[in-house]
């Protein structure tokens, strides 16, 4: 999904006055650290992040069948945002079933790096 897609479907799916700006950092958070604390754990794993800019066609990092992972980020974020806490529960509830599924997946299907054994014995 591109970042233009994920905008539209989440301010149609949720009505909201937040920023574009906003929304691009939010996006752009969470695929850095998608990459930071998880993809980069495996051999060809996808591409590093680079901070998004005005091209709203770039591809979020995330692949289209876990693409809901991007929403319910937003949406949280959005209910973060304008204190709707019960709301923002949810979203984090649903967020996090779709971060487990996807790193379910990711590791059936992808190798992990090779890591060079120490001996601390030594």
């Amino acid at each position: 999904m591109d970042i233009r897609t994920c905008i539209n479907r989440c301010d149609e799916l949720k009505p909201n006055t937040i920023s574009l700006k906003q929304k691009l950092d939010w996006l752009w958070e969470l695929d850095r650290n998608l990459y930071d604390t998880f993809f980069s754990k495996f051999e060809d794993s996808v591409r590093p992040i680079e901070e998004y800019g005005s091209d709203m066609s770039v591809q979020l990092l995330v692949d289209d069948a876990f693409s809901s992972l991007y929403l319910y980020w937003l949406f949280a974020q959005i209910d973060f945002t304008l204190s709707e806490i019960d709301r923002f529960n949810n979203d984090m509830v649903l967020y996090n079933q779709a971060l487990e599924a996807l790193q379910r997946e990711y590791m059936r299907t992808h190798r992990g790096k090779q890591r060079e054994l120490t001996n601390i014995m030594r």
